[in-house]
């Protein structure tokens, strides 16, 4: 017999819309990029007589995936100076919705340099940085898949800074890191206020 071969999602919407099987014939059809959900088959007549079989299967992902929530500034995970982060993005489906933004929270010790590093594997993705204000420090560097852009930004002073890493296509995992670059070991004076008071206070910066 020949048949169509169709596949919905828990909403009706289809995956797959009739793929013909002429009688004889093994068709095969994979699903990219879906996350849990409960799925529905339809095997359609179209012609002759006989005997089918359907199967299906799913291949689970292996890449580690981050810590959620972190979809804004006040869920972002921590990642400390020379730390990783590794996540995943792209993968949804009817019961889960696309994860397009990861934030993370880092830190800027001293006067210097903050360098942000993201590897893609398998995605697109664009970095973002802001500063404790939410004042944009870098806005959309645009990573491709299987490459890895760095950007450094200088005479940053002391602050927090935030990382997002926007979903920009493909699904697969990410690698994002922080690090900074002090203006020089050696000796720095810091000026400490407390209960009206200031105080000059040496402190020994190395890295």
């Amino acid at each position: 017999m020949n048949g169509y071969l169709y596949i919905y999602n828990k909403n009706g919407a289809p995956l797959l819309s009739g793929l013909y099987i002429p009688a004889g014939n093994t068709q095969s059809y994979t699903v990219d990029y879906y996350a849990p959900d409960t799925i529905y088959i339809l095997m359609y007549y179209g012609g002759g007589y006989g005997i089918y079989g359907i199967t299906y299967d799913q291949t689970p992902e292996t890449w580690p995936e981050d810590v959620e929530p972190n979809n804004t500034f006040a869920e972002a995970n921590s990642l400390a100076r020379g730390d990783t982060a590794v996540g995943q993005m792209g993968f949804q489906s009817a019961s889960t919705p696309l994860d397009a933004y990861d934030y993370y929270k880092g830190f800027v010790p001293v006067e210097g340099q903050l360098t942000v590093s993201l590897n893609t594997e398998g995605l697109s993705a664009y970095l973002y940085v802001y500063n404790s204000a939410g004042v944009t420090l870098l806005s959309g560097l645009w990573t491709p898949a299987g490459s890895t852009q760095e950007y450094t930004l200088d005479c940053l002073g002391t602050d927090s800074v935030y990382i997002l890493v926007y979903y920009g296509g493909g699904c697969g995992t990410y690698k994002v890191s922080i690090n900074t670059e002090l203006l020089s070991d050696g000796l720095y004076m810091i000026e400490l206020e407390r209960d009206g008071w200031k105080e000059i206070r040496p402190v020994i910066i190395q890295h």
